[in-house]
């Protein structure tokens, strides 16, 4: 980067060295989870159908990812041809040279970015089913060994996925300096593209395996429970796992990039108005270089005992210590690196907005928790109304989720109104951006804790595949209950976890959203005018309200894709299980066919909603302009969120509800109370697994699109809008939207009546 002092420069390799140090200590955590014993011969053959199966899944998903990341390459970089180079990458590089390579660097970060969160993915995954077996293990010892086990494998997923990142935006800050954020722009969308595959259509395959292989068999009881529990647990593992970690990923980059372009902005205003302040570009990097050390302190502080058996608070106060170390570390880092070069004083608004977002991350999982922990009156409410039937149950746990929506909506909008507040000194002339610059740094100091948060989200998977090891491996009766108290935390920390990812995703949209109308020259207005979206141009007011149902139009596809692709999987499963029942040899069950069926399955399924995602901005920004492309963004934040937070939650309350009646209360397991509560938690783990995670990822990824195009876009209407270029890409654009509605719309229904016998829903 160009005009760096040394103190600034040593910011830059402080956090590539930081970003290694993250990754040997996640090497280190491997080696001392895979030391641990494997259990008996019983455990292990189940442990190797897990494994098998994940691997089949991780396999299948990469040889897709490669294609894709392929074709977007090429798109990033056909991208920046058609467009004159941005001011900062023509002060980098030349006007000779900048679109060479901003074009080069946009296809490199692109598939960069797209096999860096993958890998992370895939290491974290691969761990957490070499962790299964030895869980299950270490119950047997006591409480805290097992929780010790699945923590530690569930870190490395965390630890690994923001280094990577980390060490991947330091080094291109090196290579591009000032032109780095457009460059960035690519690395976010492949880290999109992975969480389309491993997020999305990791849930689609979660929910598609359990119920594809849920149903009764005639080849007996023990076979058919057998299989349906393993896949199960095979899918949850590997769809959760590897969702969550690429999930971070791309929402901390995502929220990154937004502050990199902004602090772009503020950094050519800055001092005199001539030169170049980098404090803004670099401030990004130091929070993030300290939320890794703060989470590998924080990790240390996770532990309990026998007497006590809190799973939750020992997570919790892990969480803490390491946002307490977080902030004192980033106070002395921004006192001495934060100073004006022309006056010495130092700048504490950067601090003030990262301070906002790791204290509403810490709130809002306490409102999750409250409305979806067993210990709460949300679900003891719910539970009792579950004597009523299964209608009373699924009304209040609608109407419970409802609720917790509101709060946890105006929760993260707390951190725009922080913003506003912290930087209502700015000068007019650039307070809009560096409103939206502290909104950004709110993001990402809510996810600035990656490591603690995503192992609270991950310890959930680990524990329910050692429970079902456990179960079906006949472990005693006292090991047994310590994987149902660590399965049951896991339920509730997997919910925190989502939250809190909904709601930081949400402040980066918001921030990202901020960058588009920064690159579209619209917050350079006064700043009456540059924070105003006209809802009264009647073209943006109907961009906003398609935005507005692309939450709906998303679920529905979602929900349709399980329906179809269970079909796919249910006949695979009948096939084997007919096959191993009139054999007359012992023929194995084929765990991973089954699980490459239900992976290509969900792979098919997606091409619809991945259409739309792509199909859609393009069309509004090229149609309509870039006003209409700001309001469809607004307008499917105005909705997505909201509805995100309420499938997540609904479905982690009626899970809740299922296992606190099976704990004995309100009648117990088998009761009428029972029955209802397995209705619900059926509907709420679709919801929760599939739909509610689809939505906030489709958000970002159309609003990283629009936010690529805007150049294209401002170009075009510059020029006059309507030549042969634009009508032929608006006519494509409309042909392929319909065909994904078309897609999207296939009748599921019809293809489940081919099923041969379909059984209730059997959980362990």
């Amino acid at each position: 980067m160009q005009a760096l002092s040394q103190t600034q420069s040593i910011v830059v390799y402080s956090a590539i060295g930081t970003a290694i140090l993250g990754i040997l200590s996640a090497i280190l955590l491997r080696s001392q989870v895979v030391a641990q014993d494997t259990g008996t011969a019983r455990m292990q053959e189940l442990w190797t159908h897990i494994k098998t199966g994940t691997n089949e899944y991780l396999s299948s998903q990469l040889r897709m990812l490669l294609l894709l990341a392929i074709i977007g390459a090429l798109l990033l970089a056909v991208s920046v041809l058609v467009i004159p180079p941005t001011a900062a990458a023509v002060e980098r590089f030349g006007e000779q040279s900048a679109r060479t390579w901003v074009a080069g660097g946009r296809a490199v970060t692109g598939i960069l970015g797209a096999l860096v969160a993958y890998l992370a993915a895939f290491l974290g995954t691969r761990l957490a089913s070499e962790s299964t077996v030895r869980v299950a293990a270490a119950a047997r010892k006591g409480y805290f060994a097992a929780l010790r086990v699945a923590y530690r494998s569930a870190i490395v997923t965390g630890i690994l996925g923001v280094s990577l990142g980390l060490l991947s935006v330091a080094i291109c800050l090196l290579i591009f300096g000032v032109a780095a954020p457009d460059v960035l722009i690519g690395f976010a969308l492949g880290g999109s593209l992975a969480v389309l595959l491993l997020r999305v259509g990791g849930g689609v395959f979660t929910e598609t395996t359990r119920l594809g292989t849920e149903q009764d068999l005639p080849a007996g009881e023990d076979d058919p429970q057998e299989l349906a529990t393993l896949s199960r647990a095979i899918g949850e593992q590997a769809g959760h796992t590897s969702g969550t970690g690429s999930d971070v990923f791309e929402s901390v980059e995502i929220a990154t990039v937004a502050a990199l372009i902004l602090g772009v902005g503020l950094g050519l205003v800055a001092a005199d108005g001539s030169s170049f302040d980098p404090r803004y570009v670099l401030f990004p990097l130091i929070i993030r270089g300290m939320g890794i050390l703060a989470s590998l302190i924080g990790n240390m502080a996770v532990r309990t005992d026998e007497r006590r058996r809190n799973a939750l608070a020992a997570m919790s106060r892990g969480l803490y210590v390491a946002a307490f170390l977080e902030l004192v570390g980033l106070a002395v880092a921004s006192f001495f690196l934060m100073g004006n070069p022309t006056t010495n004083v130092v700048d504490w608004r950067p601090f003030l907005a990262v301070l906002t977002g790791v204290i509403l991350a810490l709130l809002l999982g306490r409102i999750t928790e409250f409305f979806i922990a067993t210990q709460y009156s949300p679900v003891k409410q719910l539970s009792r109304s579950s004597r009523s039937g299964p209608a009373a149950n699924v009304l209040s746990g609608i109407s419970l989720s409802f609720e917790s929506s509101v709060w946890s909506v105006i929760v993260s909008g707390m951190a725009v109104l922080s913003a506003v507040f912290i930087y209502s000194n700015e000068p007019i002339a650039t307070q809009a951006i560096a409103v939206f610059y502290g909104v950004a740094l709110a993001g990402i100091g809510m996810l600035t804790l990656s490591g603690n948060i995503t192992s609270m989200g991950v310890v959930g998977a680990v524990c329910q595949s050692a429970s079902t090891i456990g179960l079906l491996s006949g472990i005693d009766k006292n090991a047994r209950n310590v994987m149902d108290d660590l399965r049951a935390t896991g339920a509730t920390t997997t919910a925190t976890t989502k939250g809190i990812l909904t709601s930081a995703s949400l402040v980066s949209v918001i921030a990202l959203l901020g960058a588009l109308l920064h690159t579209a020259g619209l917050l350079q207005m006064p700043s009456e005018q540059a924070t105003f979206i006209n809802l009264g141009a009647p073209l943006t007011l109907l961009a906003v309200l398609v935005g507005s149902v692309m939450s709906f139009l998303c679920a529905s596809f979602v929900l349709r894709a399980i329906t179809r692709a269970s079909v796919t999987v249910s006949k695979e499963t009948q096939r084997q299980m007919q096959a191993t029942s009139t054999s007359e040899t012992d023929t194995a069950i084929d765990y991973a066919h089954i699980i490459k069926v239900s992976t290509q399955a969900a792979q098919r399924e997606l091409l619809g909603l991945a259409m739309v995602v792509v199909v859609l901005p393009i069309l509004l920004g090229f149609w309509l302009g870039v006003a209409a492309l700001s309001g469809f963004i607004l307008g499917v934040l105005l909705s997505t969120f909201s509805m995100a937070f309420f499938q997540n939650n609904a479905g982690s309350a009626w899970q809740n509800t299922q296992r606190y009646i099976e704990d004995g209360n309100v009648g117990g397991k088998y009761s009428d109370a029972h029955t209802a509560s397995v209705v619900g938690a059926s509907i709420g783990d679709v919801l929760k697994n599939a739909a509610g995670s689809a939505v906030g990822v489709v958000v970002k990824m159309m609003t990283l699109i629009a936010l690529l195009i805007t150049p294209i876009v401002l170009v075009i209407h510059a020029a006059g809008g309507w030549s042969p270029v634009v009508i032929g890409v608006i006519a494509v654009c409309n042909v392929l939207l319909v065909t994904a509605i078309v897609l999207g719309r296939r009748d599921g229904a019809a293809a489940t009546e081919s099923r041969t016998r379909t059984g209730t829903a059997r959980r362990v």
